[in-house]
Parts: structure tokens; sequence; C-alpha cells
């Protein structure tokens, strides 16, 4: 199973749906995006410098030629203080923030998924 296809599969289980990578990849780089500018991001490598990130890389996620993973996902809502459903395009309050018990979840997630 490649990176994008474990995390879309992923994703699927958080919200027991199926995505295609197209979709996914479009809808998060949209939200990347605008939570970014909306944070007072200017630049794509001042997010990439915050999060010490190789610019390209963030720049893939928000064109959506990729996907952040579940650990990264995490960062990103913290550095943007939207919640992960916003990203994702489950929910279209991106005031939102991510509780404890979310990331607490999520990070387990991200420990099994890379248990693999």
């Amino acid at each position: 199973m490649g990176k994008v296809t474990g995390v879309l599969f992923t994703f699927g289980v958080l919200t027991g749906e199926r995505y295609s990578r197209y979709n996914v990849c479009m809808n998060i780089g949209q939200r990347l995006k605008r939570a970014r500018l909306d944070a007072g991001f200017a630049t794509m490598k001042q997010v990439s410098d915050a999060l010490g990130l190789e610019r390209t890389r963030y720049l893939k996620w928000e064109h959506g030629d990729a996907v952040p993973s579940l650990d990264m996902l995490v960062r990103l809502c913290r550095l943007f203080s939207v919640s992960a459903d916003y990203l994702l395009g489950l929910d279209d309050e991106g005031e939102a923030r991510l509780t404890a018990d979310e990331i607490m979840v999520l990070k387990r997630m991200v420990r099994a998924h890379e248990a693999r």
C-alpha cells in the first residue's frame, strides 16, 4: 500500500466513506491555502519553515499533488488553528480547534498505520 493510498484508506476509516485520490488532494489543497492565508502566512515557504519541511513538500499538498500524513495533518491543524474535519472537507467551520482527545486518537491512528 503506497503512502497516499494508505493515508486515503485511513481517511475512509475515519469517515466511513471512500475518497478518490483526486478529490481528497484537491479538497485538502484548497482548504490548506485558505487556512494558510487566514492564519496570516503569506507564503508557502513561511509554512514549510514553521513545520521544518522542504518548501516543495508543502507546495505539493497545497497544489493537490499529494496529501499530508496524519501526523502532519495534526501539525497543520495546530499551526492554522483549524480542525482536521475542516481540512478534510467534512466541516466548513474553519475556526474549530482539535480537542486533546481528537489529537490523541489521531496520534494513535498514525502509530497504528506506521506499525503495519
